[in-house]
């Protein structure tokens, strides 16, 4: 999966909006669906900010591998195991 696919299947997982997103990253909606469709590049501070909002770490967007339900599930009770 890509950047863009990782951070829209983790969102919708949550239920968040673009807009909620928008708000707790302060990046802009378009910013946001650009680089959910992998139209833009997102700087590193960029994803940070995304992955800080969405409770994962980095190298869960950055996984070319999709994250499951659990998998998320297990970030947000502040477990690391996968």
């Amino acid at each position: 999966m890509t950047l863009g696919e990782n951070i829209r299947s983790i969102r919708e997982l949550k239920h968040i909006s673009i807009g909620q997103l928008h708000v707790a990253t302060e990046l802009s909606k378009s910013t946001i669906s650009e680089v959910e469709r992998d139209i833009t590049n997102p700087t590193i501070s960029t994803i940070k900010k995304i992955a800080d909002a969405l409770n994962v770490p980095i190298e869960v967007l950055l996984s070319s591998t999709p994250a499951s339900a659990e998998t998320i599930n297990n970030w947000d009770n502040g477990k690391v195991t996968e």
